[in-house]
């Protein structure tokens, strides 16, 4: 996590925000909130916004070389200019919407939004950053295209933001679930910017987020001009939390909404080429805790299919090693991927430890495991199999995703598989039964298409924006 984050979460709890009160001109409902906070939150916005405006630029750049060498896949010791809102890319001409993400999971989210901003019209330019660099990959598929910048998030450094503002003039800011900060929001409020919060869960990370520091959290969501909610239960309870004039809109999950991920059809050719027509069960993003499950779960289904064989796709890529001892002890012939190799015939697993190439592990397969939901985990985006037509099994409905997890399997699209012999069972009566592989995606995909709407929606926000000196 990049340094200035750290920070935010030790001062601001994650869900914090800062300001001046009505000296900023916020509406009645932000400076209800200021007057209403507790003065020990006042004192911690105020140390905040100190000690943000006061850490010098060289050692910022210091401490965000050393992560870089630690976890390149947070930082980019090349980019860390972009961090301070140093050597950005030349501003093309047009309206500039502005989303940001996390990391890579977040970022999927983003790109349904991105296609509709591009089909509004011809000039609206859509710059996105992400606070993590291995996210950037997600937007690989736009590399070339000038109406799509791509950048690394400013850190909330008051003079950052403020140059990276002046520079890009965003006349909308659209900001996944708790990616939003104090200096940012305070910034944006100054020139009028309208603020949308997509993809939000009240009884997820936000939800947490608010009941941790009601008083700070109302600051903050005063701040928010457009709020989607994922139910209608945290519509009503978010009118508790939000402005009353705040646009609240219930859909399912943005990532629901986006394009398949990118195949290679060189590399799954080749994988084919080796495997010849066996099934691939393909487990994505597990923990190393599962696998042990996931490899009985295979020597199970390989008793009836010899020719079975499995992919572990880990959720990092430094998981490759502890993962590859445990498929040694079984003596399963495997490969890994980050040896920059593909499986031979002999080859039982394919350990996937790289970033990017997903989606050709999801084609690959007959059927999806999604990790990190073996014993009510967190999960992972169960869409991404979803998008190219592979039904998923899950451990369990996880807590962090469980309305997306729920929503797929009321769907048919989603078996909950809480053992291996579970997981071995549903996966052998899905292969023998290709019809059954097939339910419910005809259904699942007449309810896409909601993102182009909420695209229109908070493009229509942007009247009232203007830019201050």
């Amino acid at each position: 996590m990049p340094f200035f984050d750290c920070l935010g979460l030790i001062l601001s709890g994650r869900s914090a925000a800062a300001g001046k009160g009505s000296r900023m001109g916020f509406t009645e409902a932000e400076r209800k909130a200021w007057a209403d906070m507790r003065v020990q939150e006042r004192l911690l916005l105020h140390l905040y916004r100190l000690v943000t405006r006061l850490l010098p630029d060289r050692l910022i750049t210091m401490v965000l070389r050393r992560i870089a060498d630690r976890k390149p896949d947070e930082e980019d010791p090349d980019r860390i200019g972009e961090r301070l809102a140093l050597g950005m890319a030349a501003r093309p001409e047009g309206r500039l919407v502005w989303m940001n993400a996390i990391g890579p999971g977040d970022a999927t989210m983003l790109l349904p939004l991105i296609r509709a901003v591009l089909a509004h019209d011809d000039t609206t330019i859509c710059l996105v950053t992400t606070r993590t660099a291995s996210a950037q990959r997600v937007f690989a598929r736009f590399r070339g295209l000038n109406r799509v910048i791509v950048q690394l998030m400013p850190l909330d450094k008051p003079s950052a933001i403020r140059r990276f503002l002046d520079h890009w003039r965003p006349e909308l800011a659209i900001y996944g679930e708790l990616e939003t900060w104090p200096n940012a929001l305070t910034e944006l409020k100054a020139r009028a910017v309208p603020v949308a919060l997509v993809n939000a869960q009240l009884n997820g990370r936000l939800g947490r987020a608010l009941r941790r520091k009601p008083g700070i959290a109302r600051w903050m969501a005063a701040h928010i001009d457009y709020l989607h909610l994922l139910t209608e239960a945290e519509a009503r309870e978010a009118r508790d939390w939000f402005r009353q004039d705040c646009q609240i809109v219930v859909a399912r999950n943005l990532k629901m909404d986006a394009p398949a991920l990118p195949v290679s059809t060189e590399i799954t050719g080749a994988v084919r080429a080796a495997w010849g027509s066996a099934p691939v069960l393909t487990c994505a993003s597990v923990a190393n805790s599962e696998i042990g499950r996931l490899l009985e779960a295979t020597r199970i289904l390989r008793q009836y299919l010899p020719d079975l064989r499995l992919i572990l796709v880990p959720r990092w890529i430094d998981q490759g090693a502890a993962i590859a001892d445990q498929v040694r002890e079984t003596g399963m012939p495997f490969t890994r991927r980050s040896a920059g190799k593909l499986p031979a015939p002999q080859d039982v697993v394919l350990v996937a430890d790289s970033y990017g190439e997903m989606g050709n592990w999801i084609d690959l397969a007959f059927v999806v495991f999604m990790g990190h939901t073996f014993d009510r985990g967190i999960g992972h985006n169960p869409f991404e199999p979803i998008a190219q037509r592979r039904m998923i099994l899950s451990g369990s409905i996880p807590s962090l995703l469980h309305a997306d997890y729920q929503y797929l399997a009321d769907q048919g699209l989603c078996h909950v598989t809480p053992d291996a012999a579970a997981v071995a069972g549903t996966a052998l009566r899905l292969w023998r039964d290709p019809a059954l592989r097939q339910r419910g995606f005809e259904g699942h995909e007449a309810a896409r298409g909601f993102s182009a709407r909420m695209t229109e929606e908070m493009l229509a926000l942007r009247g009232g924006s203007r830019t201050v000196g």
